[in-house]
């Protein structure tokens, strides 16, 4: 046969006829599925030739050094599968006038699993014996059939943190794939539940505290599915609705895909963390024009930092409280006089600078008023808001617009927790939705 590859010796017209396996090494993996004993594969003879006019029998049989000789070469540690886990035909019939005969091997998975657990290093290394009437090619007499023996797990293709979001009152779509890797002759029913102890056990590792994301905002995710006999995957596309939600606020949806079948599901994939942030546009804000007239401060220091400089759109400037003399507690107040209703939705701000990092606001509070002396809060930010970078615009968008006459914008903390603070600039504005 000289230098022709496998292809040319199984389907030119080589006079001489030669027995021959198609590869040296081949792969087999074997998922030991519920209920399952034995599994079958089959070992192809090949017959290369024109005067195949004559049945023959190839004989077929085990060689241990065969694989010791691989392993030496290749670096590699296959193990030999012991006998009495397999069992094979050691003669193979190809008949008259054809070019391939088949052997069945059967693998004994069950009782492998139980004796000697999931591995995949062992191997049976076959060899072509002499037949007669026949010769056995010098290049491709034997083959190494590596015996990978698997459990079924049930996967799911998205795991582990999943980061989302969706802009205003828009949606967050994203398509799960669960699936199987073997060949699926059941119905594997399986489901996702919400575990909220997994929630605790996230905050608690990575020192977060993320709160629940409300099931009112999903939608998509059925009770339960399938994956039917005879596909390997099932798709569910789930929706997530940032309605109702506040705004830069991430909420974890803990999720656990659990089995409703004789199949596991893999247990390093079995959890999705799907944290998801409603995102502000900011191209639905409207700025509402300010005035210095408009503008007053609870207490302002007499020799820097006026309050127009708030309003004036210079981020060179800046306002500053009381802090030489008739320094007074937090918390501080920036006071808009609207004298008619004007409805508002939200608020940008931007450190002075250049400033040190103490004294900037990280808390803030909403307080309106009809007649400006009567105050009630209505909104609170959260605490420990970002006080960095320092140039970078901060947008704090409320729970809901609130129509008043007057507005008080409240620092209730800073960076530091100092009885004075300072900011560039402040707007507000109406969300257009």
């Amino acid at each position: 046969m000289g230098g022709c590859d496998v292809d040319d010796q199984l389907f030119q017209d080589v006079p001489d006829s030669n027995l021959l396996f198609a590869r040296s090494f081949m792969e087999r993996e074997i998922y030991v599925a519920p209920n399952m004993v034995n599994t079958n594969f089959n070992l192809l003879v090949y017959r290369s030739g024109v005067k195949n006019t004559s049945a023959i029998e190839a004989r077929v049989g085990v060689n241990e050094q065969l694989l010791a000789d691989y392993n030496q070469e290749h670096g590699t540690s296959f193990q030999m599968l012991p006998e009495s886990y397999f069992s094979y035909d050691n003669r193979v019939m190809i008949a008259a006038g054809e070019e391939i005969g088949t052997g069945v091997v059967t693998i004994q998975a069950s009782k492998i699993v139980a004796e000697l657990g999931f591995n995949d290093y062992y191997a049976i290394p076959f060899v072509l014996q002499q037949s007669e009437g026949v010769n056995i090619s010098e290049t491709h007499h034997s083959v190494i059939i590596n015996v990978s023996v698997k459990e079924p797990f049930i996967l799911q293709e998205t795991y582990g943190l999943l980061e989302a979001s969706a802009v205003g009152t828009g949606v967050y779509k994203k398509t799960l794939r669960v699936y199987v890797e073997f060949d699926n002759e059941w119905d594997i029913d399986f489901a996702y539940e919400l575990d909220e102890e997994l929630l605790d056990e996230y905050n608690t590792i990575n020192e977060t505290d993320f709160q629940l994301l409300d099931l009112a905002n999903l939608s998509g995710l059925p009770g339960q599915f399938t994956i039917p006999n005879g596909e390997n995957s099932v798709e569910i596309e789930i929706t997530i609705s940032a309605d109702g939600l506040e705004y830069f606020d991430p909420l974890m949806l803990p999720l656990r895909l659990v089995s409703l079948s004789d199949f596991m599901v893999a247990q390093e994939r079995e959890v999705l963390y799907l944290l998801f942030t409603r995102n502000f546009d900011p191209a639905s804000a409207e700025l509402i024009p300010l005035t210095a007239d408009m503008i007053d401060a609870w207490t302002q220091e007499s020799s820097e930092g006026p309050k127009e400089s708030l309003i004036d759109g210079d981020t060179g400037t800046y306002w500053h409280s009381a802090w030489s003399s008739n320094v007074e507690p937090l918390p501080h107040w920036i006071q808009i006089n609207f004298q008619q209703p004007t409805t508002i939705g939200g608020m940008n701000y931007t450190f002075r600078q250049p400033s040190g990092i103490t004294d900037r606001p990280n808390h803030w509070d909403v307080q309106v008023s009809d007649n400006g002396s009567d105050w009630t809060t209505v909104w609170t930010s959260k605490t420990d808001l970002p006080v960095e970078p320092v140039d970078a615009k901060q947008t704090l968008v409320f729970d809901q617009s609130y129509t008043s006459g007057f507005f008080r914008l409240r620092i209730l903390d800073t960076y530091g927790s100092r009885d004075w603070t300072h900011l560039s600039t402040i707007e507000v504005f109406s969300i257009i939705e």
